[in-house]
């Protein structure tokens, strides 16, 4: 996979992972075709991820068809992540975790980036606490 992108030598390698560019979540196939390297610094990977959590949440929610969704990404991602990364202070570039979450009574959607998920418990407690304020903020 990373050959067809000019990726030939593991230094080269060692800066991308292999995602899916629709992602499952999304109706996205496992072929190979719907899969891409995406880079593991800079805009890549982390952002991707930001930008599938808001449209899971927005499609979940019924704020945007799941078509218009996979078509947004799989045309151009970045674009559509621009589009979504409209929170106070820009996105959070190195950020490795995104809760999503939209209410499309209110015409609302609250995004939170963060580089605070570490493994265990501690990082899934943080991001359950986020999202429990969040919820509560909003009910």
């Amino acid at each position: 996979m990373y050959s067809e992108y000019g990726y030939t030598t593991p230094a080269l390698q060692h800066k991308y992972t292999l995602d899916y560019l629709v992602p499952l979540a999304l109706g996205g196939s496992t072929s190979i075709a719907n899969i891409w390297p995406a880079s593991m610094r800079g805009v890549g990977f982390f952002q991707k991820q930001q930008l599938n959590a808001v449209l899971f949440g927005l499609v979940c929610h019924g704020a945007v068809p799941l078509v218009a969704a996979q078509r947004q990404i799989a045309n151009d991602w970045y674009s559509a992540w621009l589009r979504t990364s409209w929170i106070p202070g820009g996105p959070a570039p190195d950020s490795n975790c995104c809760i999503a979450w939209a209410d499309p009574v209110r015409r609302l959607v609250f995004v939170y980036p963060t580089d605070l998920l570490t493994a265990g418990h501690e990082g899934a407690r943080h991001q359950g606490e986020i999202a429990d304020t969040i919820i509560a903020a909003c009910a």
